[in-house]
């Protein structure tokens, strides 16, 4: 981890130090709301119905004995 990157998290921390009134109260996020990566059903529709296809002929091969 760089130095720069270490100071910026300890000036981020002084800045806003928790008071007690902050730590009764629910934890703050650390993203905001619909932050973060998009989920992989989102970006590819057909995600799903060929993880079901690969799920049907995987069982398929099980019950005839192929592997």
């Amino acid at each position: 981890m760089s130095r720069t990157t270490i100071y910026a998290g300890l000036a981020e921390l002084e800045s806003s130090a928790p008071t007690t009134q902050d730590m009764r109260g629910p934890k703050p996020r650390v993203r905001a709301v619909g932050g973060g990566p998009k989920r992989l059903t989102d970006k590819d529709a057909g995600l799903l119905d060929a993880l079901d296809a690969l799920e049907v002929a995987r069982t398929i091969e099980d019950s005839i004995g192929r592997r």
